[in-house]
């Protein structure tokens, strides 16, 4: 009589999960940047003092950088998931 082998089944994280929190990460950059400008562009033409403008505009840059050094970090989160679950 022979032993069947036991076969342990693994979840997968699938490449979908990947692209999907990449996309929606450079969908959020492309808001704040978007945002940034047009509310700096929108307070120099409504005759706002440009120290406003330069604050508008800083805050804008400062949070379109963070989202893009975030990104970074979700990535590595989810292959590191993943890496776990596969192997």
């Amino acid at each position: 009589m022979s032993a069947s082998p036991v076969v342990e089944e693994k979840p997968v994280l699938p490449p979908k999960v990947e692209r999907e929190v990449k996309t929606k990460a450079d969908r959020t950059s492309w808001l704040v940047a978007l945002g940034g400008s047009i509310g700096t562009t929108m307070t120099g033409l409504l005759g706002a003092q440009w120290q406003t403008v330069l604050a508008i505009g800083g805050v804008s840059l400062v949070a379109l950088a963070l989202i893009i050094l975030l990104r970074g970090q979700i990535m590595a989160a989810v292959r590191e998931i993943r890496a776990g679950v596969e192997g």
